[in-house]
């Protein structure tokens, strides 16, 4: 394995190495990006751990319009990017396990918002994917006046 790689940096050195930092450089900001929306967008009701505010309200726009736990998909993007852009594949498998720990904490509080918000939360769960876009899910646009 270590010799196709070796191979490809003698042909092209710029294929290899700078464009992986670039593109890793690319999904770590936006994975920044991601996460400073979602926190801007959460405001008051932002926590470190998974609990409910008083007058806690269900958010379904903004960076809950592409996905359910955008914050954890804007993690694994500064992960999976960091990885890329520093040139250790072992990131990959990394980004993986975080990807995994990210989607059974975001059961624990999909059960919470269930509880709370009930038909609702189940709605938008139809709708909308936990930590990426639902490709299968055509989106309704409000119509034009």
């Amino acid at each position: 394995m270590a010799e196709p790689l070796a191979a490809l940096h003698r042909v092209s050195p710029i294929v290899v190495t700078d464009c992986w930092v670039v593109v890793g450089v690319a999904f770590a900001l936006c994975g920044v990006a991601q996460a400073a929306w979602t926190r801007f967008a959460l405001g008051a009701m932002w926590s470190a751990s998974a609990r409910l505010r008083q007058h806690h309200e269900l958010r379904t726009t903004g960076p809950y319009r592409i996905a359910r736990h955008p914050m954890y998909t804007g993690g694994i993007g500064m992960v999976l990017g960091s990885g890329l852009a520093l040139g250790q594949p072992a990131t990959v498998v990394f980004s993986a396990v975080v990807a995994a720990g990210f989607f059974a904490r975001s059961r624990a509080e999909e059960r919470l918002l269930i509880g709370v918000f009930g038909d609702r939360y189940l709605a938008y769960r139809r709708q909308v994917g936990a930590l990426f876009p639902n490709p299968l899910v055509r989106r309704s646009r409000k119509p034009r006046a």
